[in-house]
């Protein structure tokens, strides 16, 4: 089951975020909402004035102003420690030495993709890095908890 489907997890997160000082700060500004999918499971959240506002389960007729999109297994790597930008950005970003500059590799692309108002996205690109420590933390409570 999608963590997007969990009501508690997803109550948890949210607790977390809203009250996360960095990320009221990164959204200030920010009118919009986020769809989050994970194979089809999905999550969007109306974000305003600094705060998730509103939540659904579901994609409402009025769409989203970007959307965070990976495989189940790509957010199943985010509570094991796996930061977002190394599922976000593809191909090999730790070089050791010039060997690693070509290669296959270098050719995989990233697991979570944005798409819509891309540039609404990378301006608040901060807050999305603390919603998914957020998500990876709220995880791993509630795996401790089970």
């Amino acid at each position: 089951m999608s963590r997007f489907e969990d009501e508690s997890f997803l109550t948890t997160w949210i607790e977390a975020v809203n009250a996360d000082p960095a990320f009221t700060e990164a959204t200030r500004w920010f009118d919009g909402s986020i769809l989050l999918d994970d194979d089809g499971a999905q999550a969007w959240l109306k974000v305003y004035d600094g705060a998730v506002i509103d939540r659904k389960p579901f994609m409402p007729p009025f769409g989203y102003t970007f959307k965070i999109s990976a495989p189940r297994w790509a957010w199943n790597e985010l509570p094991t420690g796996t930061k977002f930008t190394d599922l976000l950005l593809g191909g090999k970003r730790r070089y050791s030495g010039p060997e690693d500059l070509t290669g296959t590799p270098n050719l995989v692309p990233g697991a979570f993709v944005i798409e819509g108002d891309t540039m609404s996205a990378y301006r608040i690109i901060q807050a999305i890095y603390l919603m998914t420590d957020h998500y990876s933390a709220a995880a791993r409570s509630s795996e401790r908890a089970a």
